[in-house]
């Protein structure tokens, strides 16, 4: 307000000075050699003049603002490109495999639809040695209750040989384990306990495949609620009642080939498209 005041004061003073010019020239006779004064003239200037100084002032006046810094954009968060696995599972369960657990579980043969899922490798070996009921070799797992599914094909060196196929050897406790082999004709299972092999009788179905020499099936062990159920071509060929109080926790489980023949390479033996499910306990 003081420096409006003062710039006022400054106006009123140069229109008193200009008041005064004028009139000493209006006085005076003007020369012949001098120029006239124009009113007019001097009447705009004075009035730019003040005009000028107004808008000075004015400036001067206005309050001043900070300037705010313009709003950051912060990057949106990084899209998750990991997928999420089923708990305790190391592999993505295949449909088809995943329809077969489904399917079995409603049925029966399985106690729960949940577990850990493993793809096994692929499995292949001969077997014409006389010495023993059946080699095999470890999975690299161990379960008490599971289903395991796969393509066989196998074939004997004879046309007619004895019983003798593919399989699995599981809940295996050092020289004890339960055994299931697919021969040519029958569905073997049963117990190997301290070297002897016992066969078990069958619960429910009939046990005969049929499949001749060479053959090929897809195969399914289900061990679930101290019953085994054999599935081939997802048919229930035969079911059997396990031990109450022998071989009832968990133990390896292992690819096993039965001898049917000791001639040549005996009994041959593939697996493909191996697929497990080990149940939650």
């Amino acid at each position: 307000m003081k420096t409006q005041s003062g710039a006022l004061r400054i106006v009123f003073f140069l229109l008193t000075v200009i008041v005064f010019v004028l009139a000493c020239t209006i006085s005076s006779t003007p020369s012949n050699n001098s120029p006239s004064f124009d009113l007019t003239k001097a009447a705009l200037e004075l009035q730019n003049t003040a005009v000028a100084l107004q808008l000075t002032q004015s400036a001067l006046s206005v309050p001043t603002q900070a300037i705010s810094a313009p709003a950051t954009t912060e990057a949106p968060p990084p899209v998750s490109t990991s997928e999420t696995t089923p708990a305790a599972q190391d592999q993505q369960v295949p449909p088809d495999f995943q329809k077969s657990v489904d399917d079995y579980y409603q049925k029966g043969y399985l106690s729960s639809d949940k577990g850990e899922y493993h793809h096994l490798e692929d499995f292949s070996m001969d077997n014409n040695d006389r010495q023993t009921t059946f080699v095999k070799k470890k999975t690299g797992y161990s379960a008490k209750d599971f289903m395991v599914k796969a393509h066989f094909k196998w074939q004997s060196a004879i046309a007619n040989p004895d019983p003798g196929g593919c399989g699995w050897s599981f809940r295996a406790l050092k020289s004890d384990s339960y055994l299931v082999f697919v021969d040519r004709e029958y569905i073997f299972l049963g117990q190997m306990r301290t070297s002897q092999w016992t066969r078990y009788g069958k619960t429910s179905g009939g046990g005969w495949v049929g499949l001749g020499n060479p053959a090929e099936a897809d195969v399914t062990l289900t061990v679930s609620g101290g019953k085994a159920y054999v599935i081939i071509d997802n048919v229930l060929i035969s079911s059997y009642t396990l031990d109450t109080d022998f071989l009832t926790s968990e133990g390896e489980l292992d690819y096993a080939v039965v001898a049917g023949t000791f001639k040549d390479y005996g009994t041959r033996c593939e697996m493909t498209n191996v697929d497990l499910l080990i149940l939650n306990p």
